[in-house]
Formats: structure tokens, C-alpha cells, sequence
């Protein structure tokens, strides 16, 4: 999925994680990536963890939005 940067307002202004839905997103990301994580750069770590919650954001507007079902993304 690509996110434009004009486009972040946009989409956080209509809806955002919460606490708890943030805080599952990193710990899927730490168990998907656990085996690698050392090994990866800040910046790649950094990267990984942003397009992660993008993903989480933008499977909730469409969910919420458009009635799609995140279970059906993967």
C-alpha cells in the first residue's frame, strides 16, 4: 500500500489507532520480525514500524469506512 504524504492529514483526520490497537500492531510487528530485528539498521527498523502502522490505520478506515473485513486482507 502506498500513502501519499499529503494524504496523512487527511486520513488521520477521519481515523486513528487506539491505545490498545497501536500497542498490537507493535507487538505482531515484534513477533513477525524478532528473528531479524537485530540484525536490521535504525533506519530500516524505523521504517518497518511506520509502514506497520499505516497498514493498521488504513485496514481501519476501510473497515470503518467501507465495511470491509481486515480478515479478509491477508
Amino acid at each position: 500500500m502506498i500513502l501519499e504524504p499529503n494524504k496523512f492529514d487527511e486520513l488521520s483526520s477521519k481515523v486513528r489507532l487506539g491505545f490498545e490497537e497501536y500497542c498490537d500492531v507493535i507487538n505482531d510487528l515484534i513477533e513477525e520480525e524478532e528473528a531479524d530485528w537485530n540484525e536490521l539498521r535504525m533506519k530500516d527498523q524505523v521504517n518497518i514500524t511506520r509502514d506497520a502502522i499505516i497498514q493498521a490505520t488504513i485496514l481501519k478506515y476501510a473497515e470503518e469506512e467501507y465495511g470491509i473485513n481486515k480478515e479478509h486482507t491477508r
